[in-house]
This record gives structure tokens, C-alpha cells and sequence, in this order.
């Protein structure tokens, strides 16, 4: 991590979020310089690991050879100093309001979330849902994950399968799962710069079956993040329309590098979508606009999570739906997805 780039960016803070910034700044700084030569050679030592096993997965994609795609995703991997390790999945309806949400990980120091405590074989994990109308979560606690190659296991859900074809259980919920029909299948990156960073896979999937006892047919995001950096502060969307068209954002929010969005038609061809911004009109209001794009979203269900240890970072889903967009010139009807809204800073 370049921490002067990392603090000209927090620079720009009101001043009130500047001072909390400052301090913890500190502390990973004293952190990272209080380490041992032994440490810090382990540490170093981690983070090439992680890069090479990335490498290597993404080398075994190009030769077709997806298991390479499985080995990571149900992987347990061996965290460096600062490490962490996530799995996101996001089910949402191309019918109504639908959706479905399991985020579970843990990392290499004490943290807690939700004020659950993950240690050993256990992972934080929050699962919620919104369907007929309602929202419920039917899990928020630090759980057992059993990992073997081809399945996740914990109390209230299990995902399993190899490539192409998967499947998810959770409480009266079941998917199948299959690459989505036009448009990238998957996607494997690393970003890694000054012995920190992050490696991931994404999983774009049709999902068919039922979620919480009615008919389900929608789109599923799937995904594995390995990092090796502090949480900081972000937003991120993501919104498919009926005819599998759709779009995505993500910022930092402390000015390290700028926006990104794309739209996808629905024969899966992309294009960026320029000069994104994205404003809060109020507690369940956004709107996201750059180029010849706008997207009008509003907020129907929400879930906070607060993460604690080396820091305290507040991440905070909100289900929307967009009432209004227009692309080039067009108009683009209403679709529903998610925007996620992180602030704080954890190392």
C-alpha cells in the first residue's frame, strides 16, 4: 500500500473523519514497521504465494482447464499478516423484488462482525433474504464451514458443484446454478503493488429453482476474494434488468483511483460507462450518472454489518431497485440489485 496516496486521498475527509483516519492510519503503519525480519519475510513470502496461486489458476483458464476455477473458490487459504479471505453470493429476480444474499469469510487477526467472533474452523457469516414482500435473515453468527473440493458447507446453507454446474441450499431455497447464457462466464484478477493487494474470482450465473418456497429465475453473482489490505472505504452497484441487460459501479472513496462503471446489453457486450458518479439523495435514494447514462435507484430492504478488530469498518447492503435509467439516447426500464456503502478503515 502507497500510505501517501492512501492518506492524500483521506486528506480530502471532513475534518471530523480525518482525525479517525489519521489515527488508524497510524496504527497500521506502526504495525507494518513493528514486524520482525522473520515476519516480515513470512509476510512478503504470503502475499507472493497468493499472487502466484492466482497466476497459476488464471494459466489453467486460458487452457480451458476449469478445475483451476474450483481449487481457489473452495480453497482455505493460508493468510499472511493483514490477510483475509471472503465469499460473496447475490441472487436477484429478473421477476419482482427477489433477492438473496450470503456473505461469509474470516481473517488473520481477532475480528469480529455483527459482534461474532470467527476463530479456528469457524467464518462470520450473515445470510438475508427478500421475498413476497418481506425480509428475514436466517443467519447472522460465526459458523463452521466444511470445505472440500466441490462443496461449502455450514448450518444454514451449502453450495456445491464444479464447473459449469452448481447449486445452492439455504432455508426453503434451492438454485441451480449454470454460467449466464451471453457475456463473460467468469473472471479472475489480482492486484497486487508495494506487497499488498487482492486476487479474486466472479461467477456470472442464470439461477432457476425456488428461494424461500416460490419460483425463482434470475441472475446470480458469485464470489472469492483473497486480500491483503486494510478495508477501506468503497461503493459498489450492481443492477440487472429482465432482458439479462445491466450495469455496475465501484469508487474508493478516498480518492486512490477513480470510478468505474460498465453497462452490458443483453447479448453480454460491454461498455464503459464514462465520468461515473454516484450521489446519495437520501437514506434510500441514489443516483448514479456518467456519460449518456442516469439510473434512479431506490432502496426496498437493508442489512448493516460492523467489523471490529485492528479498526472498525462499517459495511451496509441495500437491496434497490432502479425506477428509472436511460443509456445512449435510451430508455432502459427498471431492474433490481444491490448498492453496498463501506466506510471506516480496518487493517
Amino acid at each position: 500500500m502507497d500510505f501517501n496516496s492512501l492518506g492524500k486521498g483521506i486528506a480530502r475527509l471532513a475534518p471530523r473523519k480525518l482525525k479517525a483516519y489519521s489515527r488508524q492510519l497510524g496504527s497500521l503503519e506502526k504495525r507494518v514497521a513493528g514486524l520482525t525480519a522473520l515476519e516480515r519475510r513470512a509476510f512478503r513470502s504470503g502475499v507472493r504465494r497468493v499472487g502466484e496461486r492466482l497466476d497459476s489458476f488464471a494459466g489453467l483458464l486460458k487452457a480451458r482447464r476449469y478445475g483451476g476455477l474450483d481449487e481457489f473458490f473452495y480453497s482455505r487459504e493460508d493468510l499472511p499478516f493483514s490477510g483475509k479471505e471472503y465469499w460473496f453470493m447475490d441472487f436477484a429476480s429478473r421477476r419482482g423484488r427477489d433477492q438473496l444474499i450470503i456473505t461469509f469469510g474470516r481473517s488473520e487477526r481477532a475480528a469480529t462482525v455483527n459482534g461474532k467472533r470467527a476463530t479456528g474452523e469457524k467464518v462470520a457469516a450473515v445470510g438475508w433474504m427478500h421475498s413476497a414482500g418481506s425480509t428475514k435473515t436466517f443467519l447472522e453468527d460465526a459458523v463452521p464451514l466444511r470445505q472440500s473440493f466441490g462443496s461449502l458447507e455450514a448450518p444454514a446453507f451449502s453450495f456445491k458443484g464444479s464447473y459449469p454446474s452448481y447449486e445452492l441450499r439455504a432455508p426453503n431455497t434451492h438454485l441451480i446454478l449454470k454460467p449466464q447464457r451471453f457475456g463473460s462466464k467468469f473472471e479472475v484478477r489480482r492486484e497486487f503493488f508495494g506487497g499488498l493487494g487482492l486476487g479474486y474470482t466472479n461467477l456470472f450465473l442464470d439461477a432457476t429453482g425456488t428461494l424461500a418456497g416460490r419460483p425463482f429465475s434470475g441472475s446470480g453473482y458469485v464470489q472469492k476474494v483473497v486480500a491483503v489490505v486494510p478495508f477501506i472505504p468503497w461503493n459498489w452497484v450492481r443492477v440487472t434488468y429482465p432482458d439479462r441487460s445491466g450495469f455496475d459501479y465501484f469508487a474508493p472513496r478516498v480518492g486512490l483511483y477513480p470510478a468505474t462503471a460498465n453497462w452490458w446489453g443483453p447479448n453480454g457486450r460491454s461498455r464503459a460507462i464514462r465520468n461515473a458518479s454516484l450521489e446519495r439523495l437520501g437514506p434510500d435514494r441514489w443516483l448514479l450518472e456518467g456519460g449518456e447514462f442516469h439510473a434512479l435507484l431506490r432502496g426496498y430492504a437493508s442489512k448493516p454489518f460492523v467489523l471490529r478488530g485492528g479498526g472498525t469498518f462499517h459495511y451496509d447492503e441495500f437491496l434497490v431497485e432502479c425506477v428509472d435509467s436511460a443509456f445512449g439516447g435510451r430508455e432502459r426500464g427498471k431492474g433490481i440489485g444491490i448498492v453496498e456503502d463501506a466506510y471506516g478503515l480496518m487493517l
